[in-house]
């Protein structure tokens, strides 16, 4: 896993881990929401009255599972979780570039004005998967 944490970040991981008893491996914005990324076990062990506890106190959040391996399947999943409600037509790997085909307005949606989805969005896909710079056709 790469990446950096901040203050905030580190905050919001320990007020995460108090609250559920689950160990976060990290935490990312993504669209204006705090993602928590733990293992997949842990997923099924969160209340309902925790998550809504969690969400009244930072605000709006919501809880992915960490990749298991490297592999194409694993990123697809990632993606779709980190995406969702919007979906894409396929994945595509070459080297350390990932090219994500979708429709007009799922593509707009991605990549945000002036770049900041997609900014966001790579900068997710990197701590977790050996990709550098993703492509939105």
């Amino acid at each position: 896993m790469k990446g950096t944490l901040n203050i905030k970040d580190i905050q919001n991981i320990n007020f995460f881990e108090k609250v559920t008893g689950i160990k976060a491996r990290c935490c990312f914005d993504y669209n204006s929401v705090i993602i928590f990324a733990i293992p997949q076990t842990g997923i099924k062990r969160i209340s309902g009255d925790r998550f809504n506890f969690m969400q009244n106190k930072i605000g709006k959040i919501r809880i992915i599972a960490i990749p298991e391996s490297q592999s194409e399947s694993d990123l697809s999943g990632f993606i779709t979780n980190l995406i969702y409600p919007l979906t894409f037509k396929k994945l595509e790997l070459n080297g350390k570039e990932l090219f994500i085909y979708a429709h007009p307005k799922v593509k707009a949606r991605l990549i945000g004005k002036d770049k900041i989805r997609l900014k966001e969005l790579t900068e997710a896909v990197e701590m977790f998967f050996n990709v550098e710079k993703i492509v939105i056709k």
